[in-house]
């Protein structure tokens, strides 16, 4: 059987892709405040818009949720996840698609063990592996709330170091993150590089954040993105992402209208930042 785009393109910079699964940003997990708000990816170099990701924060019963829209620079909507913060706040289950070549992915809880499991290509069955759990496990936007929970070891010299799920290839990497320079009492933002324990950090890119320092929210992330682009290639891209806005009282109607949104099944390409 021939390979899907997406497992023709396995280079280790693609190691670097945990980036913008890593920080779907997340609120805490006490009371959430409904919330909308928008990411837009640019190439690294240059202005060009290579997708954008719209994100719902709200409460359904007593469990968080965030939903996820990936859109073509166009609009049309190509990706939708969903998590569900109902365990550790930085493990959160999840289910991943993208109607561009069929592939999804979810995570979830059973027992101790994460069950990860991937499909590539609409036709074909899921394959399933079981990892551990550990305090320091974390998953996709799971990584954010580790790092508001984490925030004053996160700003050490040293920093911090966890194992991340990486539901793609269905294992877990270590990862460190700690300051890109030294911090300065007047700061507003403060910048972060995340990159791969051991020899992979060594050829695996880093990552560079950007963290608000008065809410602790992220606000530009720069990196490999875990989203793609119409080959079925890993992508480079700087995501500038604005603050949160609150939703209306009757959001829930939006919520449902997202949650069945048909998805495209390609993008038309970029367009320029105005």
């Amino acid at each position: 059987m021939p390979m899907s785009p997406r497992e023709r393109s396995r280079p280790l910079v693609q190691r670097g892709r945990l980036a913008a699964a890593l920080f779907a940003f997340s609120a805490p997990a006490s009371a959430v405040v409904p919330s909308h708000d928008i990411g837009v990816a640019y190439e690294a170099e240059g202005d060009r818009v290579s997708y954008r990701e719209e994100h719902w924060l709200f409460d359904e019963g007593a469990v968080r949720r965030r939903l996820v829209l990936y859109r073509c620079p166009g609009g049309a909507p190509f990706a939708r996840k969903e998590l569900r913060f109902d365990g550790a706040p930085w493990a959160p289950g999840l289910a991943f698609e993208d109607a561009r070549d069929g592939y999804r992915h979810s995570v979830s809880m059973t027992g101790t063990r994460l069950r990860v499991a991937v499909r590539r290509g609409s036709v074909e069955e899921d394959r399933t592996v079981l990892l551990d759990a550990t305090p320091d496990t974390v998953v996709d936007a799971g990584f954010d709330d580790y790092i508001r929970e984490h925030w004053d070891a996160v700003n050490r010299a040293e920093g911090v170091r966890v194992r991340f799920v990486m539901a793609d290839r269905q294992k877990a990497f270590d990862v460190s993150v700690k300051p890109s320079g030294p911090a300065s009492p007047g700061d507003r933002v403060r910048h972060f590089r995340l990159r791969l324990d051991g020899w992979l950090g060594l050829v695996a890119p880093a990552i560079e954040l950007s963290y608000t320092v008065a809410d602790r929210r992220l606000s530009e992330f720069a990196g490999i993105s875990d989203i793609r682009d119409e080959r079925g290639r890993s992508q480079k891209v700087r995501i500038r992402f604005e603050a949160p806005n609150r939703l209306p009282a009757d959001f829930r109607d939006e919520i449902a209208r997202v949650r069945s949104l048909p998805l495209a099944s390609s993008c038309d390409g970029g367009t320029r930042r105005p």
